[in-house]
């Protein structure tokens, strides 16, 4: 509503193809329902897959269904591919994992997906920096979460690699939001 995106037909974005690598997507969610979203999870064969809130919760915002919830998506009538990396640990909560985010990323590679939106934000990983500069290098466009961390002296990755956009939050004042990462590596709020 802030960027006045509102009101979208059920068909914008239509012949778009989306990827997302975050947690599990509920694709039973009524905004989610209809919709062209192909999922896959990448956990541990020996490990339960972890919870779906925030995986679903990206997946409204980007394709979900169109006025009946209020919580329609920025590109309702695109594809989306949606890769889960995360599982539960043995303590019970969700544990992500780079090998499940490298097998994410090969798969949406594999699936011609214009452009993947990251939602995570953790640590530093050569191994993943060195996927997404071959992601890049076939033109598929790379967008991560700047982190909620509230620091500007730790970045959170992968938005901080060079080759990814990365996005910090705001608030209902459209402010920046007092837990969003600062830094120089932000590209957008």
């Amino acid at each position: 509503a802030a960027l006045g995106w509102r009101d979208m037909p059920a068909t914008c974005g239509k012949g778009i193809k989306l990827g997302m690598i975050d947690s599990g997507v509920d694709l039973k969610h009524p905004v989610l329902k209809g919709q062209e979203i192909e999922y896959r999870s990448f956990h541990s064969p020996d490990a339960s897959e972890g919870d779906a809130e925030h995986g679903t919760a990206g997946a409204a915002l980007l394709v979900g269904r169109p006025a009946d919830s209020g919580l329609g998506g920025l590109l309702p009538g695109a594809t989306l591919k949606a890769a889960n990396m995360f599982e539960r640990n043995a303590a019970g909560s969700n544990s992500g994992h780079a090998v499940a985010m490298l097998r994410g990323l090969d798969w949406l590679v594999r699936e011609r997906v214009s452009v993947i939106n990251m939602s995570i934000a953790g640590g530093n990983n050569a191994a993943i920096e060195k996927a997404i500069a071959a992601v890049n290098e076939k033109g598929i466009a790379i967008v991560a979460a700047a982190g909620n961390w509230g620091r500007a002296d730790k970045p959170a990755y992968p938005a901080a690699i060079e080759q990814v956009f990365a996005v910090t939050a705001i608030d209902s004042y459209d402010a920046i939001y007092e837990h969003a990462n600062k830094g120089n590596y932000i590209d957008f709020a």
